[in-house]
């Protein structure tokens, strides 16, 4: 086996050993990702012209759909206001683009926050990981 070596100070299946060791790196993987959101949140106007805009306009001409904005607008309004304008970038940044990023990035700071390191500290009593130390 090519893992027997990695795992040789407790019996630990060759497959258990690498989720071991990737649980490890998960949490500065799950933090860059964090800071790439946060990124995109503080310019979600550029990112999503250039990144999503750009790219979702010619595949729809492509396949012949129509964007159409049919926003929902409310007489009495109390926890937000309304869609300012009815052009479609700006709608479509405002209601389910910037509400997204807000959504995913409050997801994985809560599950990966420091509250929950010591969980994955416990991943350093592993025999490979005390060597490395």
């Amino acid at each position: 086996m090519a893992h027997a070596g990695r795992c040789k100070a407790v019996h630990v299946h060759p497959l258990d050993c690498d989720l071991i060791f990737s649980n490890v790196v998960l949490l500065q993987h799950i933090n860059s990702l964090t800071d790439i959101f946060k990124e995109h949140r503080n310019h979600a106007e550029e990112h999503f012209r250039d990144d999503i805009l750009s790219r979702a306009r010619p595949l729809a001409d492509t396949l012949g759909i129509v964007v159409v904005i049919l926003p929902m607008i409310c007489s009495r309004q109390i926890h937000r206001a309304n869609t300012a304008g009815l052009d479609i970038e700006n709608y479509y940044i405002t209601r389910p683009y910037i509400p997204y990023l807000d959504s995913l990035v409050s997801s994985l700071t809560s599950r990966f926050s420091s509250n929950n390191s010591a969980q994955f500290n416990l991943l350093y009593l592993h025999p490979k990981m005390m060597q490395e130390l």
